[in-house]
Protein backbone atom coordinates (compact mmCIF):
# COMPACT_ATOMS: atom_id res chain seq x y z
CA UNK A 1 0.00 0.00 0.00
CA UNK A 2 1.69 3.47 -0.87
CA UNK A 3 0.35 6.79 0.54
CA UNK A 4 1.88 10.67 -0.33
CA UNK A 5 2.41 13.40 2.63
CA UNK A 6 3.66 16.22 3.24
CA UNK A 7 2.56 15.49 7.20
CA UNK A 8 5.33 12.73 8.85
CA UNK A 9 2.90 12.91 11.53
CA UNK A 10 0.20 10.53 9.59
CA UNK A 11 2.64 8.09 9.20
CA UNK A 12 0.81 6.45 12.48
CA UNK A 13 -2.69 7.05 11.49
CA UNK A 14 -1.99 4.97 8.14
CA UNK A 15 -0.47 2.19 9.73
CA UNK A 16 -3.19 2.30 12.03
CA UNK A 17 -5.51 2.17 9.37
CA UNK A 18 -4.09 -0.21 7.38
CA UNK A 19 -4.42 -2.73 10.60
CA UNK A 20 -8.01 -1.53 11.13
CA UNK A 21 -8.98 -2.28 7.47
CA UNK A 22 -7.05 -6.05 7.70
CA UNK A 23 -9.22 -6.89 11.16
CA UNK A 24 -12.49 -5.18 10.79
CA UNK A 25 -13.72 -7.91 7.85
CA UNK A 26 -16.93 -9.81 8.88
CA UNK A 27 -15.48 -12.92 10.98
CA UNK A 28 -13.05 -11.38 12.44
CA UNK A 29 -12.74 -11.77 16.35
CA UNK A 30 -9.88 -11.55 18.94
CA UNK A 31 -7.43 -8.78 17.25
CA UNK A 32 -4.61 -8.02 19.28
CA UNK A 33 -2.03 -5.70 17.72
CA UNK A 34 1.00 -3.22 18.79
CA UNK A 35 2.38 -0.49 16.47
CA UNK A 36 5.78 -0.03 18.66
CA UNK A 37 8.35 0.69 18.97
CA UNK A 38 7.90 3.53 16.29
CA UNK A 39 10.02 6.24 15.43
CA UNK A 40 10.37 9.43 13.02
CA UNK A 41 10.15 7.30 9.91
CA UNK A 42 8.86 3.97 10.49
CA UNK A 43 5.87 2.19 12.46
CA UNK A 44 5.73 -1.31 12.55
CA UNK A 45 2.79 -3.79 13.17
CA UNK A 46 2.26 -7.05 14.45
CA UNK A 47 0.05 -8.95 16.04
CA UNK A 48 -2.93 -11.66 15.43
CA UNK A 49 -6.70 -12.21 15.42
CA UNK A 50 -9.16 -15.24 14.38
CA UNK A 51 -10.99 -14.93 11.16
CA UNK A 52 -13.99 -17.39 11.51
CA UNK A 53 -12.09 -19.28 14.24
CA UNK A 54 -9.04 -19.58 12.17
CA UNK A 55 -5.88 -17.81 14.06
CA UNK A 56 -3.96 -15.65 12.08
CA UNK A 57 -0.68 -13.42 12.46
CA UNK A 58 -0.27 -10.56 11.15
CA UNK A 59 3.31 -8.25 10.66
CA UNK A 60 4.81 -5.39 8.94
CA UNK A 61 5.42 -2.12 8.92
CA UNK A 62 4.88 1.46 7.58
CA UNK A 63 8.23 3.40 6.29
CA UNK A 64 8.34 7.18 5.63
CA UNK A 65 10.60 8.13 2.74
CA UNK A 66 10.45 11.68 1.34
CA UNK A 67 6.97 12.66 1.63
CA UNK A 68 5.68 9.01 0.40
CA UNK A 69 4.72 5.91 2.97
CA UNK A 70 4.45 2.63 1.68
CA UNK A 71 3.15 -0.54 3.74
CA UNK A 72 4.26 -3.90 3.82
CA UNK A 73 2.35 -6.16 5.55
CA UNK A 74 1.56 -9.96 5.87
CA UNK A 75 -1.14 -12.73 7.08
CA UNK A 76 -0.24 -16.43 8.06
CA UNK A 77 -2.06 -19.22 10.17
CA UNK A 78 -0.84 -19.44 13.36
CA UNK A 79 0.35 -22.59 13.14
CA UNK A 80 2.19 -22.20 9.66
CA UNK A 81 5.61 -21.82 11.21
CA UNK A 82 7.34 -22.34 7.51
CA UNK A 83 4.63 -19.36 6.88
CA UNK A 84 6.35 -17.41 9.42
CA UNK A 85 9.75 -17.74 8.64
CA UNK A 86 9.27 -16.84 4.70
CA UNK A 87 6.96 -13.49 6.15
CA UNK A 88 9.88 -12.88 8.58
CA UNK A 89 12.89 -12.92 5.55
CA UNK A 90 10.83 -11.19 3.10
CA UNK A 91 10.10 -8.62 5.55
CA UNK A 92 13.57 -8.37 6.25
CA UNK A 93 14.95 -8.07 2.62
CA UNK A 94 12.53 -4.78 1.91
CA UNK A 95 14.57 -1.61 0.74
CA UNK A 96 13.33 1.58 0.30
CA UNK A 97 15.56 3.84 -2.46
CA UNK A 98 15.36 7.32 -2.88
CA UNK A 99 13.25 8.60 -5.69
Amino acid sequence: NHMHTSDPASLQGFADGVVKGITSAEGVTNVEYSLEPKTATSVPISGSYKLNGNPLFFSGFAKLSGNDIYMVAAVWPMDDDAAEADTQRVLDSVQFRSR
